[in-house]
Parts: C-alpha cells; structure tokens; sequence
C-alpha cells in the first residue's frame, strides 16, 4: 500500500475508519471493475445475524445468569478462552451503568482511552456512556438487534458501499435479506449459540454437506485480514511515534527471527534501542530501570486454544514490573487476576502507545502494579509454587491408585 493509494481512500471514504481491511476491501472491487463485474454478492451481515463476535458469546453468557440457567451458563463458560475477560464482558450487560467504566477497564476497554485528557471533558459536563448497557430479558438479541442497527453494521455497509461505488460495482448483501433475519431472529439462542460455545450451529448444520468441513469446523474469526503489521513497519517516519511518549525509550534485548526488523527501527529512531544478547544475570540490571515490560506473543498455529504462558511474562513478573500483554488466553488472565498490568489487542501499536503513556503519567497506579506483580510471582508462579503443585497431583495420583 503506497502513500498515493491511501490518500485515494481516504478520499473515498470521506471519514476515518478503523484498519487496512478498508483498503483490501477496496482493491477486490479494483479488480472486480477491471475484469467487467458489475455486480458482486458480499456476505456482510452474517456475522451480525448469526452471533458470531465474541461480544455475543458474552452476551448468551449474561442471558443464560438472567434467566437463571445456571447449569448451562457454566458449561459455556467452561468451553470458553480466556475466561475472566469474558465474564467481565458479560457483566457488561449486568451491571449498572454507574459500574461500567470500572468494569471495562479491568480488561483494558475504558471508556475514556489514555491517551484522551477525561479530566477535560469532566470538567466540561461531559460523562462517557457505555454501548452495551443492562438489559432485561432478551439480552443476546438485543445486542444482535443493536449490532444490525447501530453499533456494527452501518459503519461496514457504508465502507462497502463508498469503495464498490467508487469503482461503479454493485455490490448486494444476500444475508440482510430481511425474511431471513426475521427468520433468524425469532429462533431459540441455543440456535445461534450453542451450550458449548459454538457460533452460527444452525447455519453450519444447513450447510453441511454443501461446504467443506474445514471450513465448518473452524473456530477461529478471521476478518478481511491483511499484513498490515509489515505495512506500517515499511511505511517510514511519517507513521512513527503518532502517540508514543517522547520521554519513553524502548529497549529490546535477545534474539529471533525480528531481529533483522528491530536493528532497522533502531538505526532509525533514537528512542528505540537494541541490545542484542545479553548474558541472563545482567537481565535484572535492565528491568530495574524500566516502568514495563510489553509481552508481545501471537497465536502461531492456534496456541492460544490452551492458553499461552511464556516464560518472559514470569520473569516480568518476578523482577517486579508491570506488564502490557497482548489479549490472549492465561497470560491476559494472570495479569487481569492480579491487576499487575494492562492488556491490549494485538496488533493495536496505538493502544501500547497508550498504555505507555498510563504507566508513566500515573506512577502511583504503575507502583501497585509493581507490587502486585512480584506478589503473584511468588505467591503463584515461582519455581517453588510449580513443585507444590506438581507435589500435590502426585500425592493425588497415588492416593487414588492406592
């Protein structure tokens, strides 16, 4: 993606939008244009009638406490990734509206971002308000109906609609046909979610048979992806330090397949810094001057299905620092637990600059993180709670073979 393309989508689409998904969206109907297509059936909406996000998993979550369907509501929790941040979603719906922005920023989603001056706007008499708010009833085709009409899908339509006439293509939603959304809408939950936490079961049991089952059976939501991660990185200064704080240096230690990536971030910018190798007794010395660690993993090979738990999380942990973790399952959890961090959504350079900016605007906050981090280290995670535990299933294993 050059310079000169993203100007033209920019001017395309006349307000800002949220990634370069916009600007692959674009480049289909580009091609579909030069091949003489003037009319293209796009599958939006699915995902807003059929609940997939993982806000709607949420939602059956709070429906099912609701409703007091206990026993399922815990067997659905059971088949879930990354558990505490999903109830906290749940609650969501629960809550009153006075306890919302407590409970968001539990899992890193505050309704005043940290980069945004809330004390400004305080003062002004403005107060925030959460999306989802506490609904009675029906809660998960609420949160379906305000998808569809407010929150989600207007904004996707009108992406749509902007890059496919710009390029004089049709393009037509079958899915928002409005006799099958009724029909959707008017089915029992367990339909659209099942008890285990499976999305859209009614439409994969009717295409069974017609679709592959590998594509039926996958249970990871990918979007209209692209390598937008090498995009920015190859974009030049003109990206760079949009809201990371100036006093902050970033200091990277080790190796790996980046290294190649981070000595030219380095080269090129004074506030980042590469130390290559360094020899494990003098890792303490380095941390002791930091305000964070940033524990950056992805989901290789669908990892995270069983939770990630690297060992530089621990070792944060144990030198005291509070850690920005990317939101996957177990190490998103620990530092929730433990209020020893923030977590952020991979990918989001612009919410690592924020939570940047937290730890070091509130050192106060930053110094309780410190302490519940080396807490946890010892209380949970030191190599002598791990032989308690290994210990104790022993002892378990022999008591029942005995």
């Amino acid at each position: 993606m050059s310079a000169a393309q993203l100007d033209g989508l920019i001017q395309t689409q006349g307000e800002p939008f949220g990634s370069t998904s916009i600007f692959a969206q674009n480049r289909v109907f580009k091609l579909a244009a030069a091949a003489g297509i003037k009319v293209t059936l796009d599958g939006q909406g699915a995902d807003e009638i059929l609940a997939v996000y993982m806000s709607f998993l949420a939602a059956r979550l709070a429906s099912m406490i609701m409703s007091g369907h206990w026993g399922r509501g815990i067997r659905l929790f059971g088949a879930l990734d990354g558990k505490t941040g999903m109830a906290l979603r749940a609650m969501r719906f629960i809550l009153p509206q006075a306890l919302q922005d407590p409970a968001r920023r539990l899992i890193g989603e505050g309704l005043v971002p940290s980069w945004v001056n809330g004390a400004w706007f305080a003062r002004h008499g403005v107060e925030p308000e959460a999306p989802q708010k506490p609904v009675s009833g029906d809660i998960l085709r609420h949160e379906l109906r305000e998808s569809l009409t407010d929150r989600i899908l207007p904004s996707l339509l009108r992406y749509q609609d902007r890059n496919s006439m710009a390029l004089s293509v049709e393009s037509r939603v079958p899915f928002l046909t409005t006799s099958l959304v009724d029909f959707l809408y008017a089915l029992p939950e367990e339909y659209l979610i099942s008890d285990t936490g499976e999305t859209k079961p009614v439409f994969c049991a009717a295409m069974r048979g017609l679709v592959p089952d590998a594509i039926l059976d996958r249970r990871d939501k990918i979007g209209f992806a692209t390598p937008q991660k090498a995009w920015l990185s190859e974009a030049g200064t003109w990206l760079d330090d949009a809201a990371w704080p100036t006093a902050v240096h970033a200091v990277f230690a080790g190796d790996g397949v980046e290294r190649p990536a981070v000595e030219a971030t380095a080269k090129r910018l004074d506030h980042v810094h590469f130390l290559g190798r360094v020899p494990y007794d003098m890792l303490p010395a380095i941390a002791a001057r930091a305000v964070g660690s940033f524990v950056c993993t992805e989901n290789l090979q669908s990892r995270a299905s069983s939770g990630l738990a690297p060992l530089k999380l621990f070792e944060s942990l144990a030198c005291g620092l509070p850690v920005i973790a990317i939101d996957q399952p177990f190490q998103a959890d620990v530092v929730r637990d433990a209020k020893c961090g923030l977590v952020i959504e991979a990918g989001d350079s612009h919410a690592l600059a924020g939570a940047v900016v937290q730890l070091t605007d509130r050192p106060q906050e930053r110094h309780k993180m410190a302490e519940n981090a080396r807490a946890v280290a010892l209380e949970d995670h030191s190599w002598a709670a791990r032989a308690r535990e290994t210990q104790n299933v022993l002892l378990r294993v022999l008591k029942h073979d005995a």
